[in-house]
């Protein structure tokens, strides 16, 4: 055993630490980023609501309904703790099975949320190197293929403010798109307050 045990000095720490490398609009682009990712995620299972609740069944019994909305609302609830590539499977395979769902771009759209999704996890999950002198860091994370062992991965770019605005404009154009997914059907995407016919009616209503 060593004989002379340490500690860190916090005190002696950066200001900002770890984070003071970079410029505060680096770290301002990254937020703006991983938060529009969390906006797509909530547009996804409201419009997995929106789509499973305008779906046409055919039931043979009352108790047979009455299961069938009650697993639908476990569904919803699982949807809810989903992770972005399970989320976009459900909500696309939800548009297949609704026959009144006008959108031919589905899978197209499925699998662009695939893709941004890895993007998304290495910003979440991963640790960045100094920037150089161009303002770009290297970011490395830590995979698991198979989800058997542990793979420190380096992401394919390096990346700056600029890489992470344009990945921020193509995730809110991926939640615009599932918006369009059920507001093209002649809905109101659910908690908005934009045009079309609401989902759940009000009593008053």
């Amino acid at each position: 055993m060593p004989e002379s045990p340490n500690k860190l000095n916090r005190s002696a720490l950066l200001p900002n630490y770890p984070t003071h490398a970079h410029p505060p609009e680096f770290w301002d682009e990254l937020g703006r980023t991983i938060a529009t990712f969390g906006f797509l995620e909530d547009v996804l299972v409201k419009a997995y609501f929106a789509i499973t609740g305008t779906t046409s069944y055919e039931w043979q019994t009352e108790e047979e309904a009455k299961a069938a909305v009650e697993k639908w609302g476990e569904q919803l609830a699982l949807a809810m703790a989903d992770t972005l590539v399970s989320l976009a499977q459900k909500y696309a395979a939800s548009v297949r099975r609704n026959k009144t769902a006008n959108f031919p771009g589905i899978d197209a759209l499925e699998a662009s949320i695939k893709k941004a999704a890895e993007s998304r996890n290495a910003l979440c999950h991963g640790f960045w190197g100094i920037p150089d002198s161009s303002g770009k860091s290297e970011l490395s994370y830590f995979s698991m293929p198979g989800r058997k062992v542990a793979n420190l991965e380096k992401f394919g770019t390096r990346i700056d403010i600029a890489w992470l605005r344009q990945l921020r404009a193509e995730a809110l154009e991926l939640a615009c798109d599932v918006i369009d997914s059920v507001t093209v059907m002649g809905y109101q995407f659910p908690s908005s307050a934009g045009p079309g016919e609401p989902i759940l009616k009000s009593k008053e209503s």
